[in-house]
């Protein structure tokens, strides 16, 4: 993550010679990354719907030239990042290939009571930027419930033996994930799936 402490947190972007006032509200990334992990990435339209809707809000409610395209979504996914550079591990989603150790859909109330428990905010109510957020997602009070959810869900049972490997392995059903499919889009598709709906948002709008 860019640092926090020195550099102010971004509110604007510039793409070609515009600057954008951006949505930095938490929810609209959450929301990003969980349409991404949950979707099926196979569903090339679905996902490019993503993209776009999300870039839409982030960019509030705005869309740049098609040209700028490949620009604009750098600069939304260099945001989701918080500004961290592209990891070799990062597909073309944005997202990591590891496993889903929580989900802001199910585990929501959790979420929002470890942010209480361990910092005292209320995410309800709260208006935090998304960097904010992914800092204070970080440094969760690992005796919260939600983060001793996310620590079963992570382990490897083939650490343990006897009772302790029953114990997490009961601790890792109650807690499971819905399996999703996941179906990687190449670069190339993106773009392509991209032009085309901002093409169509372009013709809508006239």
């Amino acid at each position: 993550m860019s640092s926090i402490i020195f550099e102010a947190l971004p509110y604007s972007v510039r793409i070609g010679e515009t600057d954008y006032k951006i949505d930095a509200d938490f929810r609209l990334m959450a929301k990003y990354e969980q349409s991404l992990l949950t979707g099926d990435r196979g569903d090339k339209e679905a996902m490019t719907k993503i993209i776009v809707d999300t870039l839409f809000r982030w960019l509030g409610n705005q869309l740049p030239k098609v040209e700028r395209l490949n620009e604009a979504i750098d600069k939304m996914w260099w945001f989701y990042r918080c500004g961290e550079p592209l990891d070799s591990r990062i597909n073309s989603s944005g997202t990591k290939h590891t496993k889903r150790l929580y989900d802001y859909d199910i585990d929501s109330a959790l979420i929002v009571s470890a942010f209480a428990d361990t910092y005292g905010i209320d995410l309800v109510s709260s208006k935090m930027h998304w960097w904010q957020f992914k800092a204070y997602f970080a440094g969760l009070n690992e005796n919260t419930r939600f983060v001793k959810v996310m620590s079963y869900r992570g382990m490897d049972l083939s650490q343990f033996k006897g009772k302790m490997r029953s114990f997490y392995a009961d601790m890792q059903k109650m807690y499971a994930l819905p399996e999703v499919h996941q179906t990687p889009m190449t670069l190339k598709e993106r773009d392509e799936q991209f032009k085309k709906r901002m093409m169509q948002r372009a013709t809508n709008r006239n």
